[in-house]
This record gives C-alpha cells, sequence and structure tokens, in this order.
C-alpha cells in the first residue's frame, strides 16, 4: 500500500507533464523505508509502467537485496543506499515512453553495505557502446569505517544519454578496469530527469582561471516536444550568482528570454575578485495560462548548480604535468620539472627534505616565468629523499607535495655465513632461539654456508631499520625477493621471512609449503593486497632452487631457477605505514607472534628496491650454478638435445632428429 500511493501521489503532482520533473527509483525491498520523492522499484515492477508512460526493465539481476548497518545512521538518503539490485554479469536497465529524440540525465546509485572494502568495486555504464557514466564503491587507502556514503561522497553518479525515435534508452553495466571483483554492477537508485533546463554554460562548468571580466551565457531550455528548438514556453531567465553554495539570500537577476524566445542567454561582462569559486544557476520562468512563473514557482524549471574559478593571484601548480616520484640507477641524471602560471614575477626554491637546495656543479635549477626544472647529475644514496619545489609571488605562494627520489639498487643481502648480519648494510639479524648452518650452495668471501632454521629458529631484524619497508624506493612499492631454498620434508607452511602489522594494514610474507608451493603477499593500509601463491610442486624436494619474486607496479612474476614461471596483474600500491613490531626472518610476525619457522635450508637472501627484468634474474642464477637458463623461449627447430630433448639450443643434436628420416620420401611413383 505504501509503494502504491506514493506512486499515485508522485503521478497526481506530474499528471500534466512529465517534462519538470525527475523519475526517482529506489532499488530494492520496501521494508527499508523510503527518501521523500522517491519511489520505490523491487522485481515485480521490472516492465510495469511507473510515471505517466514511463517504463522501466531490468533484465541480467543477479538478486534484489536489503541491508541494516548502523554505519549508515545519520547519512543523507540513508534509506536509498540500504536496498540493491546486482549483477554477476551484466545488468541492463531498458526506459521506455520517454520523449523521443530527447536529451536524458541519468544518475545511478551503486553502494553495497557489507562489502565496505577499499579495493574498488566499479562498472562502466554504457549505451550504445558508449560510456556514458561510471559507479564505483571503495576507494584505495580510504580507512573501511568510512567507506559509506556521505554528504561528499553519495555513489551518485551522473552521465548524459538522448532516447532514440521510440522513447527509449538501454543502458548497460560492464565491468570497470578498476573493478576490484565481486559483481559487476550495484544499483541502489536510479534517477531519470529530460533535459529541459538551460544547459551548455560558457564558462564550463568546473573552469578554473576564468577571466575577471567574464561573461556568463548558455543555451535555453529546449521545447520536449520539438527538443531541436528552444521551449516556446519560456519567458524569463532567473540567473543566480554567488558564493553560498546553497544560495541562501540571493536574489535572481531577472533576462527576459526574448520574443521569439532565443536559443542562447547572456549576463555580463562582469567585474569580479581574483581567488574566488563563483556558484551560479538558470532557472527558466515558463508562462502557465498566459502568465509567466517567479522565480519560487513550482513551475519554474529549475536549472543545474555550475561552478567555475577566477584567476589566482597567487601561483597555481599545473596538477596535470606534475612530475612523479622517480626511481634511477646510481650515476644517472634525476630531473624534476614543475610547471606554473603566475601574474606577477615569481621566486622559486627547491627543498630536498626541508632544506633548500643551493646549486652547484652536480646540482643545477633552471627558471622561468612558468617551469622550473632541477637537475641532479651523477645521482647518489646522498641524493635520495623528498624534493618540495615553492613558487613565490606578490599574491603569495604555492608549493608542491614531496617528489621522492630513490636509487635503484640492492637493499639488504643476507648470505647467511654463520650469521645473520646484513653484507650491505646494517640491517642486521639476531638469531632467535639459535640458528644452526648447513652447506650452502652460494659462495662468500670463500664460505659456503645456509641458514638451517630446523623449524624452530629465526632472526630478529630491528622494525625501524628491517626491509622492506614503508617509504618510496624501500622495496614494497616496487621490489626483486631473490633467495636459494632446499625446502625438505614437512607440513604446512614456512616463512622466509614475514612482518605484519596490527589490525589489515602493511603486510609482507614469503612463503615456501612443504608441498613445494611458493607465496609472495604484499599488503597495504586498508587490506589491499598482491598475494601470488604457485601450484604445488613447483620446487621439489631436497634440492636447490633460486626463487625470485618481483613487481614492476603492474605486474608480479614468479621466477623458478631462472626463469618465470608464474604471474598475476595488478595495480600499483603506496599506502603502506612503518613496521610496529621486527621484522622475522626464517618465520614470520604477526602482530607481535612470530610464528611458521621455516623447516628447510634457505641461502643468499637479497631485497632488491626494484623489478629485475629476466635477464637479471637468469644472472643470479647463472652466477652460481653456471647454467645459462632458457629464459627466451625454446628456438623453433629446437627439438632435441644431449639427453633426446629440447635443450634451447638449435644444433647437431637438432639436424640429427632431422637427418633420421631424412631421404625418406612419400610422393608416389607410378608403375612403368
Amino acid at each position: 500500500m505504501k509503494k502504491l500511493m506514493m506512486a499515485l501521489i508522485i503521478l497526481g503532482l506530474t499528471a500534466t507533464s512529465w517534462g519538470h520533473s525527475p523519475l526517482k527509483l529506489d532499488m530494492g525491498l520496501s521494508t527499508s523505508g523510503l527518501e521523500p520523492g522517491w519511489q520505490s522499484f523491487f522485481s515485480t515492477d521490472s516492465g510495469a509502467t511507473l510515471f505517466g508512460s514511463v517504463k522501466v526493465t531490468i533484465s541480467g539481476a543477479s538478486g534484489w537485496r536489503n541491508r541494516t548497518s548502523g554505519d549508515l545512521n545519520g547519512i543523507p538518503n540513508e534509506a536509498l543506499w540500504r536496498d540493491f539490485v546486482y549483477s554477476s554479469s551484466n545488468l541492463i536497465i531498458t526506459i521506455e515512453g520517454l520523449k523521443p529524440l530527447l536529451k536524458h540525465e541519468l544518475s545511478i546509485g551503486a553502494f553495497d553495505i557489507d562489502s565496505k572494502t577499499a579495493t574498488p568495486h566499479s562498472a562502466d555504464w554504457k549505451v550504445d557502446g558508449a560510456t556514458v557514466l561510471s559507479t564505483s564503491f571503495g576507494i584505495p587507502g580510504v580507512p573501511l569505517a568510512t567507506l559509506v556514503p556521505s554528504a561528499d561522497r553519495n555513489y551518485l553518479k551522473t552521465g548524459y544519454a538522448y532516447s532514440d525515435a521510440d522513447g527509449k534508452i538501454v543502458i548497460q553495466s560492464y565491468p570497470a578496469a578498476d573493478n576490484g571483483g565481486g559483481a559487476s554492477a550495484f544499483l541502489n537508485a536510479l534517477v531519470i530527469s529530460p533535459v529541459v533546463w538551460a544547459y551548455e554554460p560558457t564558462p564550463e562548468d568546473g573552469t578554473q582561471g576564468a577571466s575577471l571580466t567574464t561573461t556568463l551565457s548558455w543555451k535555453t531550455g529546449v521545447d520536449p516536444n520539438n527538443p531541436t528548438l528552444p521551449n516556446p514556453e519560456i519567458g524569463m531567465h532567473y540567473l543566480y550568482l554567488t558564493n553560498e553554495p546553497n544560495f541562501i539570500n540571493t536574489t535572481p537577476i531577472a533576462i527576459p528570454a526574448g520574443s521569439p524566445v532565443q536559443a542562447d542567454g547572456s549576463h555580463g561582462p562582469l567585474s569580479l575578485s581574483f581567488d574566488k569559486t563563483y556558484i551560479w544557476r538558470v532557472d527558466e520562468g515558463v508562462y502557465v495560462n498566459g502568465v509567466l512563473s517567479g522565480p519560487d514557482d513550482p513551475a519554474t524549471i529549475t536549472g543545474k548548480v555550475w561552478t567555475f574559478s577566477t584567476l589566482k593571484s597567487i601561483p597555481v601548480i599545473n596538477p596535470e604535468t606534475l612530475p612523479g616520484n622517480s626511481k634511477i640507477p646510481a650515476g644517472d641524471t634525476a630531473q624534476f620539472a614543475v610547471e606554473f602560471n603566475s601574474l606577477s614575477p615569481v621566486t622559486v626554491t627547491w627543498y630536498k627534505d626541508g632544506q633548500a637546495i643551493v646549486p652547484d656543479s652536480r646540482v643545477t635549477i633552471d627558471t622561468t616565468q612558468a617551469k622550473s626544472t632541477l637537475s641532479i647529475t651523477d645521482a647518489g644514496l646522498a641524493d635520495e629523499g623528498g624534493y618540495v619545489c615553492e613558487i613565490v609571488n606578490a599574491g603569495g605562494s604555492a608549493q608542491t607535495d614531496p617528489i621522492h627520489l630513490a636509487i635503484a639498487r640492492l637493499l639488504a643481502h643476507y648470505p647467511f655465513e654463520q650469521n645473520g648480519n646484513d653484507a650491505v648494510g646494517v640491517n642486521h639479524g639476531t638469531a632467535i632461539n639459535g640458528m644452526d648452518y648447513a652447506a650452502g650452495i652460494v659462495a662468500t668471501d670463500g664460505q659456503s654456508w645456509a641458514a638451517d632454521p630446523n623449524g624452530a629458529n629465526y632472526f630478529e631484524v630491528p622494525a625501524a631499520t628491517a626491509y622492506p619497508r614503508a617509504g618510496f624506493g624501500n622495496g614494497l612499492e616496487e621490489f626483486t625477493y631473490s633467495f636459494w631454498i632446499k625446502r625438505g620434508t614437512y607440513g604446512g607452511y614456512g616463512r622466509i621471512f614475514g612482518n605484519f602489522n596490527n589490525e589489515s594494514n602493511t603486510a609482507v610474507q614469503l612463503n615456501v609449503t612443504g608441498a613445494g608451493a611458493l607465496g609472495c603477499l604484499v599488503r597495504q593500509d586498508g587490506g589491499v593486497n598482491r598475494d601470488l601463491n604457485t601450484p604445488t610442486g613447483t620446487v621439489t624436494e631436497d634440492q636447490w632452487h633460486h626463487v625470485a619474486f618481483t613487481f614492476d607496479s603492474v605486474r608480479v612474476s614468479c621466477y623458478v631457477d631462472g626463469i618465470a614461471r608464474y604471474y598475476m596483474d595488478a595495480f600499483p600500491m603506496s599506502s603502506f605505514s612503518d613496521w610496529q613490531y621486527p621484522m622475522a626472518l626464517m618465520a614470520r610476525n604477526v602482530r607481535g607472534s612470530v610464528n611458521e619457522y621455516y623447516p628447510g635450508q634457505a641461502d643468499d637472501l637479497r631485497i632488491y628496491n626494484y623489478a629485475m627484468d629476466r635477464e637479471g634474474i637468469a644472472k643470479l642464477y647463472y652466477d652460481v650454478t653456471g647454467t645459462a637458463p632458457c629464459i627466451y623461449g625454446n628456438p623453433e627447430f629446437d627439438v632435441s638435445g644431449p639427453e633426446g630433448k629440447s635443450d634451447c639450443v638449435v644444433n647437431i643434436y637438432d639436424f640429427a632428429e632431422f637427418a633420421k628420416a631424412w631421404l625418406e620420401s612419400g610422393l608416389f611413383v607410378p608403375e612403368n
């Protein structure tokens, strides 16, 4: 009864025309309540006439749900976000009964209360193959508790599409490129509005740096019966211009629409101020029974809200050209260029870790009125850090966020030559419960030992110095983890190293199971992780194998004995926190509790802050074994070798295999 009464009320208010009022559908079970002005829509409504002649049909739905959550109490449109329809494939919405060939604004709300996740669940919504809007919930790095709709995060996304000659719009969802998994589409709300208000504003919505003598202009609202012409019933434009977001105490400027009604309206030029954001709207007064509607008349067509910002008196840094963090080999040149706009002459200062940089023969700063470039030749470890560019003019100053420089290098190296010392730094590990050693495979300074923790011992590296750790260039955002193992026989997991901060935050671990599977997990704050696991039997028992995991910002790869065996695509992560507990080598430290000790033997653990290419990994293997791995794949004619099987080389063994059938022929020979 509640749904029927709401439908009758809405229809009664708009019986004369659907031209000015949006159709607002709340998707889901009616048990969660209904926001004022919204109409309930459940699976039984699909294909029913909802609003005058308008009919909405949903296909491809996997289910309809209602959620309850204290997280939503008190937020805007609370009831709206408790219901939704979802699809594990593509959700298709068909809207019929619209005015033909008329532009419509389509708004879709998407949020799943139970799936509050920092991994985005996104969908692109397309009409005739073109994406008109994208929905998403879940934001990388945002704390889970905040992933609910709010005043500034309402998950209602808007796009535009034209109805076809039959008055129909078909909009279909597809998983977006950043979809973190789960269903491909969620639909909490659908709003359909014919675009009959003023449109195409100048300056465009969101414009930055508008002139102080800007003229405002717009297109007059269209005639719903002939969208190629302005609405002949419009008699007055009511222009609101203010700095107040809700137009409180703002009196509109009445601007005649012309007779006949003109296709364009304008006002200006204006006298504006520096450093201001202006908010404006154009409402369309219409004639009803020969009487022109006023600014507060319900018949007046309310326009969209637009904003623009005027020129800045202070410098404005161009965000689109800002340099990103840089990681380069030692000895290369690092260069950071910052572009900006300024109305008056500038003074530019570059800082490294808070200290002003003084140029010298190796460090230069080249500055013009629009750009400043910092160059560092022969860069080394002393140059690692965060660089900030500050631009100052007569109106004020602006500065960049820190831009980080790191040297691509070996961060830590544990040869395990009867100790847990770091051979390239001070990140030494202390043996806990003692440590046994066995014959290793990698010779270091004439010695060849390996750690033999026996599933009971491990090394502890202080949290403040342990690699990998948080920070650009510290081996979590990109890396190569290289080590040698002889796994032995045991059940369950053994860890080469591991550390977990409290809750679902920064974590890392390398694992070798008793069944010969390998794994690498790196997790950032908020629970988003990269987790590659190989099949059982990847490494054999009681035999030395070289293992390397790499991540280059787009792919995690696992190499075994110099050859890439497994990989998974992944996305960049950078939201890491400092370690709260010491790093465990030959085990893992889970929030202060050390467990899953490694029962096998391990040698030559190396941690790099960049992803080695396949040639680099192959060299690590070759330098120890003298065997060149087949990293490019077997040549086309490599069919044999010394042991009767392919050996990655085309030579006499392959020729001999071909020669076995030399001069054999299957040609037909006629009898004489």
